[in-house]
């Protein structure tokens, strides 16, 4: 019988962590590839000839360009709430700025189900840039709520939290509902967001109320 059960919950983890590798693979090429792939890169066809050569109307959807800070001031809400938008991920999530207690809140609604995602700074010591936190932000919103539909075991939290913390010796851990980072994880290894989605099994395998 401990055999069975064990055989399950090893079988539950290699799902999860292949659901992970499948997400972030999918959230990269979603924010990599260019927005629009037809031949006339979003023109209009005025004259009817299907060319887009110049002849036509070209819509004037280009979003403005963000510039991205080299750190986060508290003082600039307004700066913070910009690079944090995520609306081409998932329109509708609002971003507010806690100044005292340095954390990035952002709630949305997938479905009929509401989260939230909170960034914790108050250990951060700068080595994570901006940009990378607006990525790991992006990639919960993408991910977390396909993770949450089908993974979720009845009390999985609908909040969760990230800790960019500058102390620890571990790349990424989880406790209840709220995710470490080491500070200097992502700063050596640009690309390594994989260990976020593996986290974020770890907290939909859990139930909390903590934040919820």
């Amino acid at each position: 019988m401990k055999n069975a059960t064990k055989g399950m919950n090893d079988m539950k983890s290699e799902l999860k962590s292949l659901l992970s590798s499948v997400l972030i693979v999918v959230l990269v090429l979603v924010m990599i590839l260019p927005q629009g792939c037809a031949s006339n890169n979003g023109a209009t066809d005025d004259d009817g000839d299907g060319d887009g050569d110049g002849d036509e109307t070209v819509a004037a959807t280009t979003k403005k360009k963000i510039v991205y800070p080299d750190t986060i001031d508290f003082d600039d809400q307004d700066t913070i709430i910009e690079i944090f938008d995520v609306s081409d991920v998932l329109d509708g999530v609002t971003t507010t700025v806690n100044k005292k207690g340095k954390t990035i809140i952002q709630k949305g609604t997938v479905g009929d189900v509401s989260f939230t995602f909170t960034i914790g700074l108050s250990k951060w010591g700068g080595y994570t840039t901006p940009q990378q936190m607006t990525v790991c932000s992006k990639l919960f919103w993408y991910c977390y709520p396909q993770m949450y539909a089908r993974l979720a075991n009845g009390g999985s939290p609908k909040a969760v939290m990230l800790n960019f913390e500058d102390e620890g010796y571990e790349v990424a851990s989880t406790s209840d509902n709220v995710v470490h980072i080491h500070d200097r994880w992502l700063y050596n290894n640009k690309s390594d967001y994989d260990c976020l989605t593996h986290e974020f099994a770890h907290v939909i395998s859990r139930k909390s109320t903590r934040l919820n």
